[in-house]
Formats: C-alpha cells, sequence, structure tokens
C-alpha cells in the first residue's frame, strides 16, 4: 500500500485539516481528472465550459460529493476511478438540470379550456396579445427550435386549427396534442416573462 493510499484513507474519512490538506495536494491530478471527465461526458475537450462549470468548480464538486463518502481504498487508482465516476455523475445532473430547463421543465402547464376571464381569449391569444409582437415571433421560432413538437403545435393552434386536426396531421392523439400544446404555451410564457 502507497504512502497516498495510507493517507487517502487515514485523513479523507476524516473531516478537518488532515483532509483539507490532502485535497490541496491532489488538486492538480484531480483537476485532471475532471477534464478527462467533463471531455468524455461532452464528446469533444473543446467544449470546456459547456455545462458552465469551470473546472474548479467542477473539482470541488467532486470534492464535496465525496465529503460523505467513508471508505477504504484499496489503491489511489480505486480513489481516482471513484472521483471519475462521482465526477460523471455530476456533469450528468447539470446537462439533465439545463436541459430540463431548456425545454420549459420549470413552467407550469396552461390550461387550455381556461378563457381569460377579461376578453374571452384562450391563454394562446392572451399571451400573443400582451408580447410585442416580434418578440413572440422570436421566442416562437426559439420554440419550434428547442422543442419541435411543442413548437409545431403551437403554431398550428395560432393558425386556428383545431386541437383534433392537429393531432391528426401530426399523428398524436388528442391527448398528446393537448399536452404538447400546454407545455408551449407554458414555455413560450416563461421565455417572453424572461425577455420582459
Amino acid at each position: 500500500m502507497s504512502d497516498l493510499t495510507e493517507r487517502l484513507n487515514r485523513d479523507f474519512g476524516d473531516p478537518g485539516p488532515a483532509r483539507d490538506a490532502l485535497f490541496s495536494e491532489l488538486l492538480e491530478r484531480l483537476g485532471q481528472v475532471a477534464r478527462r471527465a467533463r471531455q468524455l461526458t461532452a464528446g469533444s475537450a473543446s467544449r470546456d465550459a459547456s455545462d458552465g462549470l469551470a473546472t474548479e468548480e467542477l473539482v470541488n464538486e467532486g470534492y464535496l460529493k465525496l465529503h460523505d463518502v467513508n471508505r477504504q481504498w484499496k489503491n489511489r487508482e480505486e480513489f481516482f476511478a471513484y472521483y471519475f465516476a462521482t465526477l460523471k455523475h455530476v456533469l450528468v445532473d447539470v446537462h439533465r438540470h439545463r436541459t430540463r430547463l431548456v425545454r420549459g421543465g420549470g413552467s407550469g402547464r396552461v390550461p387550455l379550456d381556461e378563457q381569460t376571464a377579461a376578453s374571452g381569449e384562450s391563454p394562446l391569444e392572451a399571451l400573443m396579445r400582451s408580447s410585442e409582437r416580434e418578440d413572440f415571433a422570436v421566442s416562437l421560432s426559439d420554440l419550434v427550435e428547442a422543442v419541435p413538437d411543442w413548437g409545431h403545435a403551437v403554431a398550428a393552434a395560432l393558425e386556428g386549427i383545431p386541437i383534433p386536426s392537429i393531432g391528426e396531421a401530426m399523428g398524436w392523439s388528442e391527448s398528446t396534442t393537448r399536452r404538447r400544446l400546454q407545455a408551449g404555451i407554458g414555455w413560450l410564457r416563461t421565455r417572453l416573462a424572461d425577455d420582459a
């Protein structure tokens, strides 16, 4: 058992200055592991910051995830392999979070049958009326690019095509069409509110 393995087993499981000192010594090697994990997860070394985390932040996230791990390491390779797997989980979580936000995961659903009380407009018509025409058009274009099914459902509804006909043309059930239209309206509402 190497000196590093002994120190990992002795100091890493014990919170305090010894663990922090060991972490500082391993920082360069942990940075290399983080860059490699990012490269393999993103598929390209040139997309270094595509996940929104600087390498130092990724190293620290991995360290925090290992903070509560209390185990004996057979050798340093096992430690670095475990750390690598931990970083991949962090990167996948970041990617999932960003993808969810792009697809409108943070926005609530907009009931389609609910009419705006004051004007009798549908939620989509009210949203279109309440925003600048150019902003709405750009946001709709962004929606079609980000989530084509939602964008096409919204565009068809704006043309006055009934929901059953949209579903039939797209090969969707009526309930799927309603869900995609609701999600698209929610995505637009969030995007237009963010731009305001």
